[in-house]
């Protein structure tokens, strides 16, 4: 059956050199008009990669074909890069007649739109664009339009004395603390404005995200974060869930904000107070009150980080429950909702949905809901001048329904993106009655349930009554891009790999690696219901192998480890981490055996992740050893240039 191998292994080349030759397809970024959401979707479908798209201009990936095609049928179509580097483009929001000082240093800048420009920007320009006070949008490698999950499931529903109440409990004292705590400077006196939560001022930052995380589970939401960083700075999203109850559990409508802050001496002071607290307290206080209740769908609270960046946080967090398949129903997101000026005091605030239909309709639910339940708001829906400068955006990237609340730009917050952006130069009424219209809207939507659970039978002896009991809630958290991994190379005894993009295992168990996550951030007392280490197969050596994940036994610094030693001046039991005994267990955790490359991998590692999550066994990662073969593989490591391909660890707990 030689032949067979063989033919097997001739197939799966072509099949890879198909797929090479496919990509390599050049094409050029474009700018054209388009007339509408149902334009979009055809250019979609012909093949174009839709990157942006903003009142009736869009920007795109073509190839030549695509670009003659649309020429001849007598479409505008401007080619502004030629040789594209989908990674690296922003749109830049800049200043009026800035636009040459600030984006002079950059060697792409193509006009868009009006005062919009799209750039190629390195990591480290972005943060001198952002001091220049151009604002950044990161466009996406392609947008998605539209989710079939989500159409079709916001009726126009009446008038309820139970949301009438969720409504009457908001506390504008409690919103007003929550602000007055984001923008606070700790060391200070209360309220004191001198703090910051800039995405690159990692203390002020990890301490807003670590309050949001104490008080979400303060109000009995199972909570994580949900690491990713940016230009070196690890930062978190902080997700709060209430599991759904009813039949439709596993859908999701989503309240966000952001909660980092800028200002242009933002290592000093950013307190932010309008841009974001105003949002995050919104969404802080209406997990309190929503907390309190049991509804059909999943509602998470999501405060994201990185927004400033240009919606660096959001996007990773949508791109992700892309990946997972959330059936997410709905997106409001708000950001800046706590500013007018006085007078007119005229509560005019808008509603951002875009031109998706499913948007659009969770826009009318909450335009509904503020004048249902008596709101003192003036909301204006926009469609085709919709912005996509906030997190909502990350969401329509990905195709989910998503909206954005804001105050009127129209009358634009003057101390914006400065250090006078304080609580004492906020309108607070407004931001109570937009927390009051988002608590009515989720509450609506995620269906507020009654639990009818049975009554036992009575008997001649006695009558019992079961009281109805929460079931435990479960929480899935995905670590990515976070870990720390390298491999150990027999011949290359004191060399080590940890800035590799590849992890390199098998070929006569000359090569293993090592895999590290950080797990401390999930309480040390939950169950660990399910661990799953994922890894992707970026390349290989042309035979199957068979790999087992070991627990490693012996404390571990990954970017110091070589075959010869688990960190400097310790060497192991046994080279490359091989003694059963003193460096790793003697049974792999579970054993994979791979059927090709460019796919991803799962081991079951559900015992170990309880050991380190309990604290009962410490964490020093996971060996990855081949079974004796002359085969090898090369997995996608923490530093591979495509981010949606390095190693995940996926823990399900109560």
């Amino acid at each position: 059956m030689r032949w067979l191998g063989i033919l097997t292994t001739t197939l799966l080349l072509i099949a890879l050199l198909v797929t090479l030759a496919s990509a390599q397809v050049p094409r050029r970024l474009i700018s054209m008009s388009f007339s509408g959401w149902e334009e979009l979707q055809e250019l979609a479908a012909s093949g174009v990669r839709i990157l942006n798209y903003q009142g009736q201009v869009l920007a795109a990936l073509a190839t030549d074909e695509q670009v003659e095609r649309l020429l001849s049928a007598g479409r505008e179509v401007r080619v502004l890069d030629a040789e594209p580097d989908p990674d690296r483009y922003y749109l830049a929001y800049v200043p009026d007649g800035d636009a040459p000082i600030a984006l002079a240093e950059l060697d792409g800048r193509y006009p868009y739109s009006h005062g919009v420009y799209i750039v190629r920007a390195l990591p480290w320009q972005v943060e001198g664009l952002l001091a220049q006070g151009v604002a950044l949008v990161k466009l996406p490698r392609s947008v998605q339009l539209g989710g079939a999950q989500s159409q079709g499931i916001f009726p126009n529903l009446d008038y309820s004395p139970g949301i009438q109440a969720m409504v009457d409990v908001v506390s504008p004292t409690l919103l007003v603390g929550q602000v007055c705590k984001l923008q606070d400077d700790d060391s200070q006196a209360y309220c004191n404005s001198l703090g910051t939560r800039y995405s690159f001022a990692t203390a002020g930052l990890n301490e807003a995200a670590a309050y949001a995380r104490d008080t979400f589970s303060s109000y009995g939401l199972s909570v994580s974060y949900d690491p990713f960083s940016f230009n070196g700075y690890p930062m978190n999203n902080v997700v709060a869930e209430l599991a759904g109850a009813g039949p439709n559990g596993n859908h999701v409508l989503i309240l966000c904000a952001h909660y980092d802050s800028t200002s242009r001496d933002p290592y000093a002071a950013a307190p932010g107070a309008d841009d974001n607290a105003s949002g995050s307290a919104a969404v802080l206080e209406a997990a309190r009150i929503l907390s309190q209740h049991r509804f059909d769908r999943t509602i998470r609270f999501v405060l994201f980080a990185g927004e400033e960046q240009g919606l660096i946080g959001s996007a990773h967090y949508a791109s992700l429950a892309a990946e997972r398949g959330d059936l997410i129903d709905g997106v409001v997101n708000l950001d800046m909702i706590g500013y007018e000026t006085v007078p007119p005091e005229d509560h005019i605030v808008e509603v951002h949905a875009g031109l998706d239909p499913a948007s659009s309709a969770l826009a009318d639910a909450l335009i509904s809901n503020i004048s249902e339940y008596g709101l003192q708001l003036a909301p204006e829906k926009l469609t085709t001048g919709a912005t996509n400068r906030s997190d909502h955006a990350s969401f329509w990237n990905e195709g989910y329904p998503a909206i954005l609340g804001i105050e009127d730009m129209n009358d634009f917050n003057p101390f914006y993106h400065s250090t006078n952006d304080t609580l004492s130069n906020m309108q607070t009424s407004m931001m109570v009655e937009y927390t009051r219209a988002c608590v009515a809207t989720i509450a609506e939507l995620a269906g507020e349930w009654t639990d009818q659970s049975p009554t036992a039978t009575a008997t001649r002896t006695a009558t019992a009554t079961l009281t109805p009991t929460r079931p435990l809630v479960e929480t899935t958290v995905t670590l990515q891009g976070g870990s720390e991994d390298t491999y150990l190379y027999q011949y290359a005894a004191t060399s080590n790999y940890c800035l590799e993009p590849l992890i390199s295992v098998g070929y006569k168990q000359q090569n293993a690696g090592l895999v590290r996550f950080d797990v401390s951030s999930i309480e040390a007392d939950v169950t660990v219901v399910e661990a799953t280490l994922q890894l992707y197969v970026a390349g290989w050596g042309g035979a199957d192998i068979t790999v087992g994940a070991y627990g490693i036994t012996r404390t571990v610094r990954v970017c110091e480890a070589t075959w010869g030693e688990a960190q400097a001046g310790e060497s192991w039991g046994l080279g490359g981490a091989n003694d059963g005994k003193t460096d790793r267990r003697s049974a792999a955790e579970s054993t994979v055996t791979t059927s090709g490359p460019l796919k991803w991998y799962s081991f079951d590692v559900s015992d170990l992740v309880q050991g380190w999550v309990s604290g009962e066994l410490e964490n020093n990662g996971v060996l990855l050893r081949a079974a004796y073969s002359m085969g090898s593989f090369r997995f996608a490591s923490a530093e591979n240039g495509n981010a949606g391909l390095r190693p995940r660890l996926i823990i399900t707990y109560h």
